[in-house]
């Protein structure tokens, strides 16, 4: 699985790339299925889980699998939960990673960050992936609210993350900024800091 960065000083984080010290890369749902007795039935990004800051952390991802064989085991580690990746600068933490297995069923059960440890699985059980996000850089009042537009429009910032995070008010139904209600939302907010 692949990970994501968090914002560095003049560019916003990146998501879906691989640790440079690692040696994993981003399968394609195809050779998974191809390769492995699993199903693969969900595989995007999370929407407000990079860190909010001058410059975004990148986007989590979440990747759901289907185990079609009669048993397997399950080995992971995603300490993310505990320690969510840190913003910089005055920038916010990213989302924390989650594991689930057999999310939204009567069985769900969160699955422990470490130590890593063999899970068994049972045909058609569920196992859900969440990375983390990553790190902001920068105080989030700070980005410029045409950039919190455009994140919003391509489904990385929800319109209520925008203002509540960002102090961008947007209007959901025309797409655009309310200037004026983004000014009083950011003064008011600043005036409450101090």
């Amino acid at each position: 699985m692949v990970g994501t960065w968090g914002a560095r000083a003049e560019l916003d984080g990146i998501e879906g790339i691989s640790n440079p010290a690692a040696n994993l890369s981003n399968n394609p749902v195809e050779l998974i299925e191809a390769e492995l007795p699993l199903r693969v039935t969900e595989y995007s990004f999370v929407t407000d889980s990079g860190g909010a800051g001058r410059r975004r952390g990148g986007l989590a991802f979440s990747r759901t699998y289907q185990l079609l064989a009669d048993e397997a085991q399950c080995t992971m580690r995603a300490d993310r939960r505990d320690h969510p990746p840190y913003g910089l600068g005055g920038g916010e933490p990213g989302g924390p990673s989650l594991n689930v297995l057999n999310p939204g069923e009567a069985n769900e059960r969160m699955l422990p960050t470490m130590p890593m440890a063999s899970i068994p699985l049972r045909k058609g059980d569920v196992f859900r992936h969440v990375s983390a996000g990553g790190g902001g850089f920068g105080p989030a009042f700070a980005r410029e609210p045409e950039r919190v537009l455009e994140d919003v429009r391509e489904g990385k910032v929800s319109v209520a993350a925008a203002e509540r995070r960002y102090g961008v008010v947007i209007d959901a139904a025309t797409m655009r900024i309310d200037e004026s209600a983004t000014r009083a939302r950011r003064a008011s907010t600043r005036e409450a800091a101090e």
